[in-house]
């Protein structure tokens, strides 16, 4: 199996080179990934951790809580009493 993913490895390299600018590929890696059959999910956990961590999102997640005019309750805990 080692030798399919090298051989896969070297056809997108050679494609990568072929289709974009040598600045644009400076320093640029291509390797298979060490996370394995894991790399998918992990990768899935990434996307969705980035958008609801956004910038966007922490804005959007703040103006509902000014606009509702209640204290962060997720965030500072139950109000009191």
């Amino acid at each position: 199996m080692a030798g399919t993913h090298e051989h896969f490895i070297l056809g997108l390299r050679e494609a990568v080179y072929q289709s974009t600018q040598p600045l644009a590929n400076r320093g640029l890696t291509i390797a298979i990934s060490a996370l394995g059959d894991r790399a998918g999910i992990t990768g899935a956990c990434e996307l969705v951790r980035q958008s609801v961590f956004s910038a966007a999102a922490v804005d959007r997640a703040l103006a509902l809580v000014a606009a509702d005019g209640t204290a962060a309750r997720g965030l500072t805990g139950p109000r009191a009493g």
